[in-house]
């Protein structure tokens, strides 16, 4: 049986101690999220707070958050969060689960996977806290549904971002049936790239 390891601090995942690249980092490498026009000291700042309002979420999902101790700042992000849940009825099958491929020799950690009150079949969910949602986020999804359904034999139906904003939050919902197809490129040219040395 396959052993995946996550090495956290380092953002770096391991199929039986080999390591493989996540969805995030093939994307980056691969040009469709480029974050070097943004000021590093303010993109640290952002990716701190993103990071913090998932740990809320997560602990707020497991019933294990102290909300008498959260940070004021993330209070309005995690009231979006609750009235998500309250609007669609979600309940989660999934919380920040690592998936990866054996087949494709990749790996990731989805956010949720839900179902929802009036949606039939499983719902992927991705949590943003930016102010914009970028495109590449789609392929970030595909990613992981296709690592999902290839460990649990099940099907998502649907795949979603759930942009969270101060005391409200949208829903982006991403059908484009070539995304699949997009990232699996993508990560062919990532493969092909490290063989020849270019990575």
């Amino acid at each position: 049986m396959t052993k995946c390891t996550f090495i956290k601090n380092k953002h770096k995942y391991y199929l039986d101690e080999v390591l493989v690249p996540s969805v995030t980092t093939l994307l980056q490498q691969q040009d469709f999220m480029d974050f070097s026009s943004v000021n590093q000291s303010l993109l640290e700042r952002s990716q701190d707070f993103g990071t913090a309002i998932h740990e809320a979420c997560e602990l707020y999902d497991k019933k294990t958050l102290e909300e008498s101790s959260l940070d004021p700042g993330l209070k309005p992000y995690m009231e979006s969060w609750k009235k998500f849940i309250k609007d669609y009825g979600a309940e989660f099958l999934e919380i920040e689960k690592i998936v990866y491929s054996t087949r494709w020799r990749a790996a990731g950690t989805l956010d949720r996977v839900a179902t929802l009150k009036k949606y039939p079949g499983y719902t992927l969910i991705d949590i943003k806290s930016s102010t914009a949602v970028l495109p590449c986020t789609a392929l970030q999804t595909a990613g992981y549904k296709i690592f999902w359904e290839e460990m649990t034999g099940l099907k998502i139906a649907r795949r979603w971002i759930v942009q969270l904003l101060p005391n409200k939050y949208l829903v982006h919902k991403f059908t484009e049936p070539t995304d699949e197809s997009v990232f699996l490129s993508a990560l062919a040219c990532y493969r092909w790239k490290r063989r020849n040395k270019i990575l």
